[in-house]
């Protein structure tokens, strides 16, 4: 597998790149052998990308990584991975992700360690430091979330082609201001068990102006609305102790306004009663993994 998957581009190939190419050809050299694990593969690649300027060879290896790490976390038998591309406010987003184990960060639970993890449980056939690495020198970030026994995604977020971020800025308005926002920002609440989702959704939505809260469980979540009101609250179906359903009844008593401003987070199987408790509800649900753009739709609708 690592063979079909490591054949590396030309040095030369360098300037600027088109990442759903580079996503393409990572699938073609190595669908032989996932099509031989039994590993479907499913592309969700926008198609009007940007080019980002970069080292291609760099950016087609570290999607290597990837994909190979994704493979290797599935379990034995097959499973999925998907591969995202997608834009936002002048940043270009590439996602990988699979349904196999996920993994638990020892200790806290956040991006730093996860990421230590991952790396880890890996080792050097997938080296996510240096996909960091390459990602950091390009002005980007990487993004690692995991639901343990669920799923993982990790997100190459990437600045686009410069000529197209530069846009004029509105009459008037400083250049520290005229970061695309939303015209109001709203309040939010995330009510999430992973520290990791939670600090990703709290970085992309300030970044569109909205003010975010966090709550690690449902408890501190309702304590909170005690003594807050939000125009949104993005909630985790499943979580450890109360889950999302009992933290929607409960509103009922602590916030009931709150309900109707509630949207559900829900992973990749839901059991029938859970859907049909959604459904019921009548408010938005997203499944992970999402895409941050699909956040901020379904957020600022």
């Amino acid at each position: 597998v690592r063979k079909v998957l490591d054949t590396c581009l030309s040095e030369e190939e360098q300037g600027l790149v088109q990442v759903n190419d580079l996503m393409h050809e990572v699938l073609r050299r190595s669908k032989a052998q996932l099509e031989h694990e039994r590993v479907r593969v499913f592309t969700f690649l926008q198609p009007d990308l940007s080019m980002i300027p970069g080292d291609r060879l760099k950016l087609f290896r570290s999607i290597v990584n990837l994909v190979h790490s994704a493979r290797e976390s599935l379990r034995p038998g097959g499973g999925s991975l998907t591969l995202r591309t997608w834009s936002e406010d002048g940043w270009i987003y590439a996602a990988v992700s699979d349904d196999g184990g996920g993994r638990k960060a020892a200790g806290a639970d956040a991006i730093e360690p996860l990421f230590q993890t991952l790396q880890e449980s890996q080792g050097d056939e997938a080296d996510l430091a240096e996909v960091r690495e390459m990602v950091e020198g390009m002005g980007g970030h990487l993004l690692v979330e995991s639901r343990p026994g669920v799923w993982t995604r990790v997100t190459l977020m990437l600045r686009e082609e410069r000529r197209r971020r530069d846009r004029p800025r509105a009459e008037g308005m400083p250049a520290a201001v005229s970061v695309q926002r939303a015209e109001s920002g709203l309040s939010v609440l995330v009510v999430d068990d992973n520290a990791a989702l939670r600090s990703v959704l709290k970085r992309y939505l300030e970044r569109r102006g909205h003010e975010v809260t966090e709550a690690v469980d449902a408890e501190q979540g309702l304590l909170i609305v005690e003594e807050q009101t939000f125009d949104r609250i993005i909630v985790d179906i499943r979580m450890p102790g109360k889950d999302g359903p009992e933290f929607y009844e409960d509103l009922h008593v602590v916030a009931p306004a709150m309900r109707e401003r509630t949207i559900f987070m829900t992973g990749g199987f839901l059991e029938s009663g859970t859907e049909d408790f959604i459904e019921e509800t009548g408010r938005p649900s997203i499944k992970k993994p999402f895409d941050l753009a699909e956040m901020a739709r379904t957020v600022e609708a």
